[in-house]
């Protein structure tokens, strides 16, 4: 039987808890890999891509100029290698 090439990653506890609490603060085995800002001007927020070096999952952090607030999202768009 062939593996399931969607099937979901194995998190590491770290991102285990990303998952958890999607406000909460990164951690050591994230690894920055760009931004984007988002269109708006001035109250416009940002986008970050990191991938984490632990299990491999790939993570997108959307920033809110205006509020200050930040989510972290899985990046379902990412494939890990």
């Amino acid at each position: 039987m062939k593996p399931d090439p969607i099937a979901p990653l194995s998190l590491c506890t770290n991102c285990d808890g990303l998952v958890r609490n999607v406000g909460g603060p990164a951690h050591g085995a994230l690894q920055l890999g760009g931004a984007t800002k988002l269109p708006g001007g001035l109250s416009a927020g940002v986008v970050f891509r990191y991938r984490c070096s632990r299990c491999g999952s790939a993570w997108l952090r959307a920033a809110d100029s205006q509020s200050g607030l930040a989510r972290w999202m899985a990046d379902s768009g990412a494939l890990r290698a």
